[in-house]
């Protein structure tokens, strides 16, 4: 293959490498080995095990979420790998900081006269990780591959996209069904561009090999070890600081001690109490942001009693979401009217959501057959704690609801982790809260991920929803679209009830006051690229 004299190079510096990469949770949690693309030499490895504390030569940024440490970006939706991904892996489209189009891994991108080819020109002399030239192969093939039917991003991008390679620097793709994609351009400014041998070789669970300015060193004790990629093609926005280290930590309070003795330089979700600490320490701020991330119900809706739509609708008109906004978490949410955020580029009020009616949800629950609950299992629950600020106190509020119309709750608080994998799991119980951040901009992200048949987490199937996916996908004028979600979609997301919308996200980091360049994405992305230490 194209790069087979490559990878015997990386293959004998792996050998004269520092011996024994980390070892990295798989998916089913036991250790797995895991190394970069390219391991680093031994006295580099040992420097970028550094802590804060070592110096400005090492970022350390703590992660709310754990790492999936099968690293294929196609095999996975977790927000860590995410973010993660940003930063080792690079896109055949940028976005500036007003939201424009502007070049990446392509130089430039055009229609053809059909309205849904997309032909790409591949920028020259972009170097992966592990040495080798990207080519147009590499965009052809990740796209393919990153749409393949048991993709788990297949979902966001609507269907499988067909490639045809015209030279070395210049492909096209399109969708198979041949009908435009409006949000084509917006999931090539999302998702990773791989190379095509590691494709080929089945090596992308346990590399990362990219384009991006961080290259990934080792897996270890939950952190993932970055280092400066020399070779990154783009100078100017070439790594600031040489080394980084992106480390799970569960718990708040671990994240906030971190950062008030120097440990770490940046912490994500900071918990709402843990504000008045930050303002009282000198050394150390927090900023506030209003991302693009709704909080769900979700309902299991192959599993038992959320099968039935009434059930479904009487549990989400118990819940009082309002108190749950405005007192447990302290206005640090906007209460949800739409099935996306109102900060998305899709957002429009969806008429009919379930609004708090204890009433309404009893009347419900005896034209499903089940007065005052009788009848009803207990209902599993799960949500999570040290992810999502309040998770605990929020159920145990919604549980107290539900109880209030006769719906016994069985409450499981997992650590996120668990609460992650029960996620995805189709009978891990019957209903579980979770967040939904749209690591892409565009409204398909949500809408495709969790409505599209076999939705992700509530594996539900509607013909009907499908079909108005299918439409809305297809209109390429933003206006006509919206409308087409508005009227067309959201009505049918509020018939079929199988996400119950709770509220749009406010996220708080934390940051020691000598960090600069910290720019956070209403996506939750940070290009760890710009930071520096002053």
């Amino acid at each position: 293959m194209k790069k087979r004299l490559a990878l015997i190079l990386a293959l004998a510096l792996f050998v004269m490498s520092f011996a024994g990469c980390g070892g990295g949770k798989d998916s089913e949690g036991e250790q797995a080995e895991t190394g970069g693309a390219g391991e680093s030499k031994a006295g580099e490895t040992e420097k970028a095990e550094g802590t804060a504390s070592g110096g400005g030569d090492t970022l350390v940024i703590l992660s709310s979420g754990a790492f999936q440490g099968a690293w294929d970006p196609t095999g996975n939706t977790i927000l860590s790998n995410k973010h993660l991904e940003w930063n080792v892996f690079d896109r055949a489209i940028h976005k500036d900081a007003e939201g424009n189009y502007v070049p990446g891994l392509c130089e430039k991108w055009e229609y053809q006269e059909d309205g849904y080819t997309l032909r790409l020109y591949v920028r020259r002399g972009v170097k992966f990780h592990d040495g080798s030239d990207l080519t147009a192969e590499d965009v052809a093939a990740s796209v393919e591959w990153t749409t393949r039917l048991d993709s788990a991003r297949v979902g966001d991008w609507g269907g499988a996209f067909k490639t045809n390679v015209i030279d070395d620097y210049t492909v096209d793709i399109w969708p198979e069904s041949e009908t435009p994609s409006a949000n084509l351009v917006d999931m090539l400014t999302a998702d990773a561009i791989l190379s095509s041998d590691d494709i080929a070789n089945g090596t992308l669970d346990t590399t990362l090999n990219g384009c991006g300015a961080y290259r990934f060193v080792k897996y270890e004790n939950e952190t993932c070890y970055l280092e400066a990629f020399e070779d990154y093609w783009d100078p100017e926005n070439a790594a600031k600081v040489k080394y980084c280290e992106y480390k799970y930590v569960s718990e708040p309070a671990t994240r906030l001690a971190a950062l008030q003795t120097g440990d770490a330089h940046l912490i994500e979700r900071v918990d709402i109490e843990q504000v008045d600490q930050i303002e009282a320490d000198d050394a150390i701020e927090y900023e506030k942001v209003y991302v693009d991330e709704q909080k769900y119900m979700i309902f299991k809706c192959t599993q038992d009693v959320m099968q039935e739509e009434l059930v479904r609708k009487a549990i989400s008109y118990a819940i009082d979401r309002e108190t749950i906004v405005n007192d447990i978490m302290g206005g640090y949410g906007v209460l949800a009217d739409s099935y996306v955020s109102h900060v998305n580029n899709m957002y429009a009020p969806a008429e009919g959501i379930p609004t708090y009616a204890p009433e309404k949800a009893k009347e419900l629950l005896s034209q499903a057959g089940y007065p005052g609950g009788e009848g009803l299992p207990v209902i599993k629950y799960i949500t999570s704690t040290g992810f999502y600020p309040k998770t605990k106190e929020y159920a145990e509020y919604i549980v107290s609801n539900l109880n209030d119309v006769g719906i016994q709750v069985e409450l499981v608080v997992m650590e996120s982790a668990a609460w992650e994998a029960a996620l995805y799991e189709e009978d891990s119980c019957l209903m579980v809260d979770t967040g939904w951040m749209n690591v892409g901009g565009d409204a398909n992200f949500i809408l495709g991920s969790h409505y599209r048949t076999r939705g992700r987490c509530n594996f539900s199937s509607y013909a009907e929803v499908d079909a108005a996916l299918d439409k809305e996908s297809a209109i390429t004028d933003p206006k006509e679209r919206l409308a087409c979600i508005e009227k067309e979609l959201f009505p049918l997301l509020v018939e079929t009830n199988t996400n119950m919308p709770l509220f749009d996200s406010v996220q708080v980091y934390g940051y020691v006051k000598n960090l600069e360049g910290l720019d956070i994405l209403p996506t939750s992305n940070i290009n760890f690229a710009k930071l520096s230490l002053k």
